[in-house]
């Protein structure tokens, strides 16, 4: 989460989309956990946490 913060003060205009890794340091973060962090560190409006299955496109 300490990561995701980090990109928002230093780019605290972009939209952030995160991810969910099967890696050590993420196994145990939910999304329902980064959108708690998001809202509580006041960047939740650039934070794009996707539900499962879902796809974005540009």
């Amino acid at each position: 989460m300490k990561d995701v913060h980090e990109v928002h003060k230093a780019a605290p205009k972009a939209t952030i989309f995160t991810v969910r890794m099967e890696v050590v340091n993420h196994w145990n973060l939910s999304s329902a956990d980064l959108k708690r962090f998001a809202e509580e560190k006041g960047m939740a409006s650039n934070v794009v946490i996707p539900n499962d299955g879902d796809c974005y496109y540009y």
